[in-house]
């Protein structure tokens, strides 16, 4: 959705100056942010859109995003499984490591 935006107008949303963070951000370091995020709620989403605005190369993007998505998915295919024999536990899992790794990240983002 990102890369579909001009560039003057992800400049005037996110204003100059954290447009030009975005562009420092993105391009040393925007396929840890992808990556690391895909375990996140919300917080995935909204890198893949600014990705798409600071014009993150889509090669890179990808990668970054199968890196994240991929252990991710195999993680909740193991708990799918696991609650196949017990799904309370599968269940509880499911809602607690999203609630764990958002706590973790809401500590990252406010330092």
């Amino acid at each position: 959705i990102g890369r579909f935006c001009p560039e003057s107008f992800a400049r005037r949303w996110m204003g100059e100056k954290d447009y030009e963070k975005g562009q420092r951000i993105f391009t040393r370091s925007g396929g840890w942010v992808v990556a690391v995020s895909r375990a996140l709620p919300v917080l995935s989403e909204v890198l893949s859109c600014t990705a798409g605005l600071m014009r993150m190369p889509f090669g890179r993007f990808a990668l970054a995003l199968a890196s994240g998505a991929i252990p991710v998915g195999f993680l909740f295919a193991a708990i799918g499984a696991a609650g196949h024999e017990e799904p309370g536990w599968a269940i509880a899992f499911a809602i607690l490591l999203p609630l764990l790794l958002w706590f973790v990240a809401s500590r990252a983002i406010r330092r």
